[in-house]
C-alpha cells in the first residue's frame, strides 16, 4: 500500500500529527521503534507551563526574536488544550485529566503553579509580572492573599522565601494523553506499526520514495519525521536534512503523599513537584548529557530528593512508589524544528526538548497546515535556521 503520509515516530507529536492529517482525509501510517508514546512522552511530567519554561531561555543565551516566538508558540498551544482535551474525550472516552484554569475538572487539585523564588530569579520574575498581570507575588512571611482561597494548603509546607503564583499554568496526565491519541488515530484509520524502526530511506533525486526497515519497504507520498531523540539517526537522508538533535536524559521520581497537602504544582530552579489526581506526586527532573543512556541512577535520585525535601520538608515522610528516565530531543538553541526540509516531500516536527507535551496541539495543527495547505510554520522553527550557523549544527550533533 502507498500512503499519503508516513510518519517516523509515534510519540505524542507523531500521534497528534497523524490524527489531524487523517481527520482531513489523508492515508497515514505511523512507524514506531518501540511502543507508541513510551519514550519521552511516557516519561514526562505533563506540565503546561510557558511562563516557567521561559526561565530556561534567558536573553543572554537565546535571541529576543526566538524567545518571543517560542513563548508565543507555547502560549498558543496551552490555550488550545481545553478544546483538544474535550475533542479527545468525545472521540475516545478518555479523560486526559487536564488541570487548567477555565476547564472543568472534578478533583482536589487547583490549576496554576507556585514558583518559589531565589535571589537570582528576581529580575526575570519582574519581567513576567509586567507581562502577565494575572500573576501574583507572595512575600515571605506575609499572610496569603484572599484571592488564593484554599489554593495553598501547600504553602505552609514550602520552606523558601518569596513566591510567584502563576494561575494560568497547568498540567495534563501525559500517559492518558498517549492512550487517548493512540485510540483516536486507530478510530480514524491510521495504520500503526509498533516495534518497527525505520532504519533508512530510499531517495530518488530530491524526493524520498520509500521507508525501509528489516520488515518491509513502504512507499509514501510524504514523510514526516517525528522521531524525537532519534530524529538524527535515519540513514539515507542528506546531512542538511537531518535535524541536529541531541538526547538529554531526565529522571523523575513518583511519591505517594497521603494527605493531598500539595494541591498545585510547586516549581523552583532545582526541581518541580506535580500533584496527580491519583494522589501521587511527581518530582523532576534531572538534565543529563549522557547520550542514549537513560538509566535511573543513585545520583539522580539523590539530587531530586534533596531538592524536593529542601523545597517541601514534609515530603521526607512520603514513600517512593516509582522512578523512571527518558530522553528529551534537544536542539542547539532549545527550540523545536518544524516544517519543510531541502527534500521536496520530507517534513520535520521534532526537537521539542522539555516541551513536547505542551506543544502537542499546536504542532499537530502547524504540521497539518504545512502538509495539506502549504502553510509554513514560523521561520524561527525552520530547519534552515541552522544552515546559517554550521558550527551550531555540529555542536548539536555531538
Amino acid at each position: 500500500m502507498r500512503y499519503d503520509v508516513g510518519i517516523i515516530g509515534g510519540g505524542v507529536i507523531g500521534l497528534a500529527c497523524a490524527w489531524r492529517l487523517a481527520q482531513a482525509g489523508a492515508q497515514v501510517a505511523v512507524f514506531e521503534r518501540g511502543q507508541v508514546g513510551h519514550e519521552a512522552s511516557w516519561a514526562a511530567a505533563g506540565m503546561l507551563a510557558p511562563q516557567c519554561e521561559m526561565m530556561h531561555y534567558p536573553p543572554q543565551r537565546v535571541a529576543q526574536a526566538k524567545r518571543k516566538a517560542m513563548f508565543g508558540l507555547c502560549h498558543q498551544s496551552r490555550e488550545m488544550y481545553r478544546a483538544f482535551a474535550d475533542e479527545l474525550l468525545a472521540a475516545t472516552g478518555i479523560d486526559i485529566e487536564l488541570s487548567l484554569q477555565g476547564h472543568s475538572q472534578s478533583d482536589w487539585r487547583i490549576p496554576g503553579i507556585l514558583y518559589v523564588l531565589e535571589a537570582g530569579d528576581k529580575a526575570a520574575i519582574a519581567a513576567i509580572r509586567e507581562k502577565f498581570p494575572a500573576s501574583q507575588f507572595i512575600a515571605s512571611g506575609s499572610p496569603e492573599a484572599p484571592d488564593f482561597g484554599s489554593l495553598l494548603s501547600s504553602r505552609p509546607f514550602v520552606k523558601q522565601d518569596d513566591a510567584l503564583w502563576l494561575p494560568d499554568e497547568g498540567q495534563v496526565e501525559n500517559r492518558r494523553l498517549v492512550r487517548a491519541l493512540h485510540m483516536a488515530i486507530t478510530k480514524v484509520g491510521v495504520q500503526i506499526h509498533q516495534q518497527e524502526s525505520i532504519e533508512r530511506v530510499r531517495v530518488e533525486g530530491s524526493r524520498i520514495t520509500s521507508l525501509i526497515n528489516s520488515e518491509r519497504e513502504v512507499q509514501c507520498a510524504h514523510v514526516l519525521l517525528c522521531a524525537g531523540a532519534w530524529s538524527g539517526q535515519i540513514q539515507g537522508l542528506p546531512r542538511e536534512c537531518l535535524p541536529p538533535i541531541k538526547p538529554i536524559a531526565g529522571q523523575i521520581i513518583a511519591l505517594h503523599e497521603k494527605i493531598n497537602a500539595i494541591r498545585s504544582i510547586v516549581y523552583s530552579r532545582h526541581c518541580y513537584v506535580v500533584p496527580r489526581r491519583d494522589g501521587h506526586l511527581l518530582i523532576g527532573a534531572t538534565m543529563e548529557d549522557t547520550g542514549f543512556e537513560k538509566s535511573v541512577t543513585v545520583g539522580g535520585v539523590t539530587q531530586l530528593l534533596g531538592a524536593a525535601t529542601a523545597l517541601i520538608p514534609a515530603l521526607s515522610h512520603s514513600s517512593i512508589t516509582d522512578q523512571w528516565a527518558g530522553l528529551r530531543p534537544g536542539t542547539p538553541d532549545g527550540l523545536p524544528v518544524l516544517g519543510r526540509t531541502a527534500m521536496e516531500n520530507l517534513y520535520v516536527a521534532t526537537g521539542h526538548f522539555r516541551n513536547g507535551i505542551l506543544l502537542t496541539p499546536v504542532t499537530a495543527k502547524l504540521m497539518a497546515d504545512c502538509l495539506l495547505k502549504d502553510v509554513e510554520p514560523p521561520a524561527e522553527f525552520s530547519l534552515q535556521r541552522f544552515q546559517e550557523n554550521q558550527a551550531e549544527v555540529e555542536a548539536g550533533r555531538e
